[in-house]
């Protein structure tokens, strides 16, 4: 299953914040990637064709990076495997067993295509061993 996000994906782990309730401190994510999450569900939800439930699976990602902006890709596919499981393409990132993404900069505009697909082969052959 082919999903594509057309706007530029927000790090969850860099943008965090503090705030407090009574005597407590919580960490929580950023008003930056609560709007990024809501416009990514809008977006990726009519696009899901399937949901992969408990099964395990396979992610890609191509991330498009809009000029010279710098970004960490292992935080861009960290944002979204918590985005797939947020709109129920997949119930736990536990269950991706192989991943992987390539980052291509000095594109016209921010971009993503998701690739989702069942994962079989080496992980069935050890789980039987």
């Amino acid at each position: 299953m082919k999903l594509i996000l057309t706007r530029r994906v927000i790090s969850k782990k860099n943008s965090k914040q503090w705030i407090m309730r009574g005597r407590r401190r919580f960490l929580v994510p950023s008003v930056a990637y609560e709007r990024y999450l809501a416009e990514a569900t809008i977006e990726l939800k009519p696009q899901l064709k399937e949901k992969f439930a408990d099964q395990p699976v396979r992610v890609h990602c191509d991330f498009f990076i809009q000029g010279k902006y710098r970004v960490d890709g292992d935080n861009l596919f960290t944002s979204i495997l918590d985005t797939l499981q947020y709109i129920g393409a997949i119930n736990d990132d536990q269950n991706v067993m192989a991943g992987s993404w390539e980052k291509y900069p000095g594109v016209a505009a921010f971009g993503t295509h998701i690739y989702i697909e069942p994962h079989g082969g080496k992980y069935e052959r050890i789980r039987t061993i």
